[in-house]
C-alpha cells in the first residue's frame, strides 16, 4: 500500500513509480514514486551536462505541421498518425515550447510523410485533405519541399522562393475548378455560387434528379432547380432520371 503524505490524498488508480504525477502533485512518498523520482533527476542531471535542453523551441514544429497540413493532412489525420488526440496537436501548436518527447513524435511524423501525398479512401477523407491543403494554401503555409532540413529550426530561416498569405478572392465571385472537380467527386467542399452552378452543370450530365445533386454537394434540391433553369439546361427525362446512388 502506497504511503502518502496524511495531508495529501493520492488517488488509488495511479500508477505508482511509473511517473511523476504522484510524487510532483501529490507528494506521494511510496517507494516506487521515491525511485523513480531520483531516476528522473538522474536522467536529467545527464540531459544537461551534455547540452540536451528538456524543453524545445516549437518554431521548427509549427513549420513541420502547416507544411504537412500544405500538402493535404488534417489536423486531425496528423493527430491519428502520432497517436494522440486532436486537442493534442492544438495544444503543440499553441506552446512557446514543448517538451524533447514530443519534439521528437513531430519530427518522427515529418520525416516518415512528409514526402508522401495523402489519399483519402472515403468521401470523408477526400474531403478533408482538399480541406487542409486549401486553407493552408490560402495561409501561405510553405510545403515540406521549401524546407532546408538543416535550417528548418532556426528561427531566421526562410523557405524557398517567396511564399506570402495569399489575399482571400471575394466570395461571390470565386471561381475555383479544383472545388468544382471536388464537388463532382462527392467531397463536398464549401462551394461559391460560380462553383457550384459549374457543379450542377456537370453532374447534370449524369441524368441526376435534383435531390440526389443536392445530396451530392451539399445544398438544397430547390437551389439545384433553379441552377437548371438559370442555365437553360435540357429538362430530364422522368424515365432517365437517376435518384438512387
Amino acid at each position: 500500500m502506497p504511503r502518502s503524505r496524511p495531508e495529501i490524498i493520492c488517488p488509488p488508480d495511479h500508477t505508482h513509480g511509473e511517473n511523476s504525477t504522484c510524487r510532483s502533485i501529490h507528494g506521494c512518498i511510496c517507494d516506487g514514486c521515491r525511485e523513480f523520482a531520483s531516476q528522473y533527476e538522474f536522467w536529467r542531471a545527464g540531459q544537461k551536462r551534455a547540452g540536451r535542453p528538456l524543453l524545445i523551441p516549437t518554431v521548427g514544429i509549427y513549420r513541420r505541421i502547416r507544411a504537412l497540413q500544405r500538402i493535404g493532412y488534417s489536423q486531425k489525420a496528423l493527430a491519428d498518425l502520432c497517436g494522440r488526440s486532436e486537442p493534442w496537436i492544438d495544444n503543440v501548436m499553441r506552446a512557446t515550447k514543448v517538451r524533447r518527447a514530443t519534439a521528437d513524435i513531430i519530427h518522427r511524423l515529418y520525416d516518415a510523410h512528409s514526402m508522401i501525398v495523402p489519399v483519402g479512401k472515403t468521401k470523408a477523407e477526400k474531403a478533408g485533405i482538399t480541406r487542409a491543403r486549401r486553407y493552408a494554401e490560402r495561409q501561405g503555409w510553405p510545403p515540406p519541399l521549401a524546407w532546408d532540413d538543416e535550417t528548418i529550426d532556426d528561427p531566421n530561416a526562410s523557405p524557398a522562393g517567396s511564399v506570402t498569405p495569399a489575399s482571400p478572392e471575394p466570395f461571390l465571385s470565386r471561381h475555383d475548378p479544383e472545388a468544382v472537380e471536388a464537388a463532382v467527386r462527392g467531397e463536398k467542399p464549401k462551394l461559391s455560387p460560380i462553383e457550384r452552378a459549374e457543379a450542377i452543370a456537370k453532374l447534370h450530365e449524369r441524368s441526376w434528379s435534383a435531390r440526389r445533386v443536392a445530396e451530392w454537394i451539399g445544398c438544397n434540391p430547390k437551389t439545384v432547380e433553379r441552377v437548371r433553369a438559370r442555365l437553360e439546361l435540357p429538362r430530364l427525362d422522368p424515365q432517365d432520371m437517376k435518384d438512387a446512388a
